[in-house]
């Protein structure tokens, strides 16, 4: 993956932003299989990445990355600090999701204002360490420091 530099913004990778999980998830898994996100999360990942199935979202460059501002390829040596890939949920689980912010809010629910913190988040709705573990070996692969 190759950086371009943009004047007063961080390098924008070439490949914006990708949807790892639809290329990567078992065709038809998602909906025959319930799911428990976080800790105890079937993988979702069940094949190894082919970079030839990523798929580029369109719609998610920052207006200024655009040829009036390229000025051509960023040095190899610059780092870009931060990256941000974004994955999707399966259906079942960004339901109970939804369904809990709902509750969350609505007087008279058990769990009104029984906000969940962020390590009780990714246990409920994050991602299977294996995942996580394949995610981080891919960026790796391309040179990218995980932290």
């Amino acid at each position: 993956m190759r950086c371009r530099f943009v004047p007063e913004f961080v390098p924008v990778v070439s490949i914006v932003s990708v949807a790892v999980c639809a290329a990567l998830v078992a065709p038809g898994s998602l909906a025959q299989q319930t799911y428990a996100g976080g800790l105890e999360a079937r993988p979702l990942i069940a094949e190894p990445i082919d970079n030839s199935k990523l798929v580029v979202l369109r719609g998610n460059t920052l207006p200024a990355a655009n040829p009036k501002n390229d000025r051509g390829p960023a040095p190899d040596e610059m780092p870009l600090k931060y990256l941000q890939l974004v994955l999707q949920r399966p259906p079942e689980l960004e339901k109970e999701l939804e369904s809990l912010i709902d509750e969350m809010n609505r007087r008279g629910s058990p769990v009104y204002h029984q906000w969940l913190t962020a390590t009780e988040y990714g246990q409920r709705f994050g991602l299977a360490a294996a995942d996580i573990e394949k995610l981080t070996e891919w960026l790796k692969s391309y040179g990218f420091e995980v932290g």
